[in-house]
């Protein structure tokens, strides 16, 4: 169920869920919005209604009980998402890539700030409700992947054994009657996995089985993120907060470039900075020196050319910034195990496979 009202002032939209289902949630802001849902393949989507803002929100369900929630767009008034106490208890990862918002958990008396590129890690009981608070007319881009505990005994709704070691680690710092909240540092990984997802050009199960793909590795990501986070505490500043958002900008910048950008040099000319300054954040936030980045970022840029267009292995080469396809070729085999004509081959071969399957055109 969804309860839709406004603040005493009337400039504050508030929307009360009481549901946990990632499905049952979008349809709860369906009502609220007055938009019909659109459903494919576990996703479920609703944008949102002119006279309350713009953009959408969709939920994904993958088979094992992860599921991923993006909320992505612009209210005209503060508003807020409040999930009610229910029969669940919830595991959120909660990654912000756009303005500033706000979270409020009952039994904590402040609310907890999310910057743009950070995480947070949320361990909510079933008697627990917690909110999500957007700023009027501030673009908003907020991923969250849950996992869901019931307790009404539903054994179908129980997650498989690998799980239990995830859940243990996180509800372990929380009880019935007390959620705990990590928030973390300034995850730029993270936040190339979400573009990537994304920039994925396919649609249907394919685009399913991708998204379910990235969705794991995000958690392993954020998993060694939180462990690293307690073993070695950074205290997080503005400074930092600055620093991340700048070399978040210089990775698109490099992405958006790759066929162009050859060196650090050149790479600091377009942003108007220098090499120490780019080779320090890129391995603050990447572990990665600028080169390296570049190189990974040709394979994926290769990988998505090989399996979105009909690009020869030359042309895929030049548009990637490289100019031996030898190289090219052994540098793809040692990150992906296939040389870029296998790879082609297989994606191909799988992509009939699961058309078949399906019954897709």
């Amino acid at each position: 169920m969804l309860l839709l009202y406004f603040g005493k002032n009337l400039k504050e939209l508030k929307l009360t869920i009481k549901s946990y289902k990632i499905r049952d949630i979008i349809k709860d802001f369906s009502l609220a919005f007055r938009s019909r849902p659109v459903s494919e393949y576990n996703t479920h989507e609703v944008m949102i209604s002119p006279g309350l803002g713009e953009g959408k929100i969709y939920g994904m369900n993958f088979n094992d009980g992860l599921g991923l929630i993006k909320y992505e767009g612009k209210f005209k008034e503060d508003s807020e998402v409040i999930f009610e106490a229910g029969i669940a208890s919830r595991l959120i990862f909660l990654f912000n890539l756009e303005s500033t918002l706000k979270l409020k958990i009952d039994g904590f008396e402040e609310k907890i700030e999310l910057n743009k590129f950070q995480n947070c890690i949320l361990a909510i009981p079933a008697r627990i409700s917690y909110t999500i608070h957007f700023f009027a007319e501030e673009a908003f881009e907020l991923n969250c992947l849950e996992l869901i505990q019931p307790h009404d005994g539903n054994k179908a709704l129980q997650h498989d054994n690998h799980w239990e070691q995830v859940l243990h680690l996180l509800l372990e710092n929380s009880n019935d009657h007390h959620a705990y909240c990590h928030q973390g540092n300034y995850s730029l990984k993270t936040v190339d996995l979400f573009r990537e997802m994304e920039s994925f050009e396919k649609d249907g199960v394919l685009k399913h089985l991708f998204f379910d793909a990235k969705a794991h590795e995000i958690l392993v990501q954020q998993l060694l993120r939180y462990e690293n986070d307690l073993e070695n505490p950074v205290q997080i500043n503005r400074n930092m907060a600055l620093e991340a958002e700048f070399i978040a900008n210089a990775s698109v910048v490099l992405r958006n470039n790759v066929g162009s950008i050859n060196t650090v040099r050149s790479l600091a000319r377009m942003t108007g900075s220098n090499n120490n300054k780019l080779q320090a954040g890129f391995k603050r936030f990447y572990g990665q020196t600028v080169n390296e980045y570049l190189n990974t970022v040709r394979m994926q840029k290769g990988r998505d050319f090989l399996i979105n267009t009909e690009y020869n292995i030359s042309e895929i080469v030049d548009k990637i910034g490289l100019s031996s396809k030898s190289y090219f070729s052994k540098i793809f085999r040692e990150q992906y195990g296939l040389s870029p004509s296998e790879f082609r081959k297989k994606m191909k071969e799988a992509s009939q496979e699961i058309s078949q399957t399906y019954h897709l055109k």
